[in-house]
């Protein structure tokens, strides 16, 4: 992995768009402990980490809270207690557009996109953080490069796109604001198959590119093959987390974490 690189700046919270696409500062949950209101806590002090350049992928069952952590990093929920943090910066006790401006972008599940919008507004949209037009023209040319599809749509009315291209527009929305960090929910939810191995390439190419990824994934056998490593949760708490290529084979994580059963992979034989 190359070092870290030490362009870019952050002034006023306003992004300098001369910056690479996903630059150089990881991302710190430590301690974080998260609930709704008049709830209790949905996470239990929760730690991880994903180093400059890493892509890491969290799994675990419905209501093990990967979702919820997502939204405590972006600023929807507040920590209760624990601290996040973009490099050394808190983003304790900000709000989710200034933790925006830090430098972090978040994909949500179900790509909310704007459909009445065209394609080429949708993307604009995302560049909010960068103070200067000529930074976000720049920026368009290079997301364009990576989404090469998105360019024969950009006048076309958002919602008329495919299921695969809406979430390939929200991923390269979020690029668009040139994020030291990207937050990704569930990027395979609702996609037939075949669309589903282009967004995975995708995200391999990012991950390629050395961007700073913390994807949340029902799909484990898909996300571990992509990933650098997996943190599984269990009720709230991390359960188990390590490299990915361990997890992947680790027995733990299917039967006792995913509630996969070995039966569960096998053909049909119908």
């Amino acid at each position: 992995m190359s070092a870290p690189s030490s362009a870019g700046s952050v002034s006023g919270d306003r992004i300098d768009g001369r910056h690479a696409i996903g630059a150089e500062s990881g991302l710190v949950v430590e301690g974080v402990r998260v609930g709704y209101p008049g709830g209790p806590d949905v996470l239990r002090g929760v730690s991880l980490s994903v180093r400059p350049g890493e892509l890491v992928v969290v799994l675990g069952r419905n209501g093990a809270g990967k979702t919820t952590l997502l939204r405590a990093i972006s600023g929807l929920l507040p920590c209760r207690s624990g601290e996040c943090r973009i490099g050394t910066a808190s983003l304790r006790g900000m709000r989710a557009f200034r933790i925006a401006r830090r430098g972090l972008a978040h994909v949500p599940e179900g790509r909310r996109v704007i459909p009445g919008m065209s394609v080429a507004d949708n993307l604009r949209l995302g560049a909010f953080p960068i103070a200067h037009r000529r930074d976000v023209d720049d920026t368009l040319a290079e997301v364009l490069e990576l989404f090469p599809s998105l360019r024969r749509t950009l006048s076309a009315r958002a919602g008329t796109l495919s299921g695969g291209q809406q979430q390939m527009l929200a991923i390269a929305r979020a690029l668009m604001s040139r994020p030291r960090v990207l937050l990704l929910d569930e990027p395979l939810t609702g996609l037939a198959p075949v669309i589903q191995d282009d967004v995975m390439a995708t995200l391999s190419r990012l991950r390629a590119d050395e961007r700073t990824i913390l994807l949340v994934e029902q799909n484990a056998a898909r996300s571990l093959a992509i990933a650098d490593r997996g943190v599984v949760l269990v009720e709230g708490e991390v359960g188990l987390e390590g490299a990915a290529s361990t997890l992947a084979t680790d027995p733990r994580v299917k039967e006792g974490y995913l509630g996969i059963r070995p039966e569960d992979n096998q053909p049909n034989s119908s």
